[in-house]
């Protein structure tokens, strides 16, 4: 009997619940269709942000790669010494041109920490490219043919865009962090400054994140420095330059590590060995 009392009950609460539902709609049907048109906008604009923000990681992560592709290239050129140096200079400005359009769209649509540290680091790979680039004999009489700026200048630009990830939080990318400090310190090597170029060798050696591979580049270059700032003297007075292994250059992020094994170097850039200034 209680059983069917509270059956009849609850009939009886839902029948006057449905017999009010038009009242209900007629008074606040604004209301709810507002809140409901503001709950379907909320769900498509986070889609649209989820959306947008992978759009924007597959934009920057293919112009990050033909930047790096161009650098390559560009890397690649500068060892050419014959040719048509005409030929030789429009092929150069077009990598660069490609590189500083990627790099540039890269750095500004970055979606996160860890691809702009390689962005930037790429960027100053670049321009210590651009810095070591051999001036073309012919660029004496035709300008057109040399850089626009001059290797001090491109040293600053490669400086400063390695001096980028040291701060946090692009320094979280320890990969980066490592070719940025291998990057300053050959700056500080072509400088002659061999108090900065051990500074940032022993920081590459001290961190513990650092690649062992690359640890051990770091301590064998910063052994090489005493000889680079104490250079043999000659009987006729004259300083002999030493000549100290080949440096392999700031390292590149992407194809850093060759596929057959994780400890293999592949250099981003091969480089001039660091020279001693003038009259020291």
């Amino acid at each position: 009997m209680k059983t069917e009392r509270r059956h009849e009950l609850k009939t009886n609460s839902l029948a006057h619940w449905l017999e009010a539902v038009p009242d209900l709609l007629r008074r606040h049907g604004n209301k709810i269709l507002l809140g409901i048109t503001f709950i379907c906008l909320a769900v498509i604009l986070v889609r649209y942000r989820m959306q947008q923000a992978e759009d924007d990681r597959t934009t920057a992560s293919t112009n990050l790669n033909a930047a790096e592709a161009a650098i390559d290239d560009l890397t690649v050129s500068s060892m050419r010494v014959l040719g048509d140096q005409g030929l030789m200079a429009q092929a150069r400005d077009n990598d660069v041109q490609e590189a500083e359009s990627g790099l540039e769209i890269a750095l500004r649509m970055a979606p996160d920490s860890q691809m702009k540290a390689e962005a930037y680091l790429a960027q100053g790979n670049l321009n210590w490219a651009l810095a070591n680039y051999p001036s073309l004999p012919a660029a004496a009489t035709q300008p057109a043919l040399a850089l626009k700026k001059t290797s001090d200048e491109y040293l600053t630009a490669a400086q400063s865009a390695y001096s980028e990830i040291l701060i946090d939080p692009l320094s979280e990318n320890h990969h980066a962090l490592t070719g940025a400090r291998l990057g300053l310190a050959a700056i500080a090597e072509n400088q002659g400054d061999w108090d900065g170029a051990n500074r940032y060798y022993q920081q590459v050696s001290d961190d513990p994140a650092t690649d062992p591979t690359f640890k051990e580049y770091a301590q064998a270059r910063a052994k090489m420095l005493d000889n680079l700032k104490h250079p043999v003297l000659l009987a006729n007075g004259a300083a002999e330059l030493p000549q100290p292994e080949p440096m392999i250059g700031p390292v590149a992020p992407p194809g850093v590590l060759n596929d057959l094994s994780p400890f293999t170097i592949t250099p981003s850039a091969p480089v001039a060995p660091a020279t001693q200034p003038a009259g020291k």
